[in-house]
């Protein structure tokens, strides 16, 4: 039951990171990034809102409402709903903001001095919003799970580290998509992006193979 609320938390989040790029390319990505961040700081703040109206230890719809909108920010903001509200946003912006990024397939969109626009590519860009997500992902699991989280692990170096490489990962691979004007520099912030991620899967895959194929561990 776990995994499939999990899929279904996946689902809206690539739904939503889709609705956004088809926004921008619609209308534009400043405009598009405006409109998001008005929907859904008008839809966070009134789930918000409403769970904290109803009734304490009453279970309804709304609840369900908030695992999906409100999803975030729960380690990370103490448990407090004013906090996990303000940090989801942030997350849904950030995704939004993937979403954008994606569909901007010409080198010159956000680059003025380009001197003309180069194809990227949708599936290059796909990947990389791709790539972006999971990078955010494994960034905030650290975050919430390991350095906020009230434990042992928090005082942990190598969290902090790992943190560190990874928000450098995000931030250098978006800055090259922004100031880049060719499709190697998109190129270059895939293999930014992804390719440490990547590896470190692989790797990681050989390793749980290895083990299984010695005998040490059963599948289950």
């Amino acid at each position: 039951m776990r995994v499939i609320a999990m899929g279904l938390k996946v689902v809206v989040v690539l739904a939503a990171v889709a609705a956004c790029a088809l926004m921008a390319r619609r209308i534009g990505p400043w405009k598009a990034l405006g409109w998001w961040a008005i929907i859904l700081g008008v839809l966070c703040a009134g789930v918000a809102f409403a769970v904290s109206r109803q009734s304490s230890g009453r279970v309804t719809i709304l609840n369900y409402l908030m695992g999906y909108i409100l999803q975030w920010g729960y380690r990370i903001g103490r448990g407090q709903l004013v906090n996990i509200t303000a940090i989801s946003w942030i997350i849904w912006m950030l995704l939004g903001g993937v979403g954008i990024l994606a569909t901007q397939v010409h080198a010159n969109t956000f680059a003025s001095n380009a001197i003309e626009p180069q194809t990227r590519g949708m599936v290059l860009m796909a990947l990389l919003a791709l790539a972006w997500i999971v990078d955010g992902a494994a960034l905030f699991y650290i975050l919430g799970n390991g350095i906020f989280s009230g434990g042992p692990a928090r005082q942990s170096g190598t969290l902090w580290a790992v943190a560190a490489i990874l928000f450098i990962m995000i931030l250098g691979s978006v800055g090259l998509v922004i100031a880049g004007h060719s499709r190697s520099a998109a190129l270059a912030a895939l293999l930014l992006a992804g390719g440490p991620i990547l590896l470190a899967g692989v790797a990681y895959a050989v390793f749980i193979v290895v083990i299984l194929m010695n005998g040490k561990a059963r599948w289950n």
